[in-house]
């Protein structure tokens, strides 16, 4: 039950950051560039549900998994790589 209340309590994080992963994966795959301004909206989407999910993280070890964080953190730098590879 335990895992079910984790998830359920995480997945806006999970599917916002998900979303932002699926533009930057399609622009890549398409060759139709994700702008600047478009993967910012995405990023924000994404940027307050790490906070809000975070909530439910009681415990220590709980939040030394805490995946949407990492995640997030993980999705911003892909985007700064990303943007970077568009300007060279």
């Amino acid at each position: 039950m335990a895992n079910l209340t984790w998830r359920l309590n995480h997945w806006p994080a999970l599917q916002a950051i998900e979303e932002w992963r699926a533009v930057i994966v399609n622009a890549v795959q398409s060759n139709n560039p994700a702008t600047e301004d478009e993967l910012n909206g995405y990023r924000g989407n994404a940027d307050d549900k790490p906070a809000v999910a975070s909530t439910a993280v009681l415990t220590d070890p709980d939040r030394n998994v805490f995946l949407p964080k990492n995640e997030f953190d993980n999705m911003r730098e892909l985007t700064v790589r990303y943007l970077a590879m568009r300007k060279t």
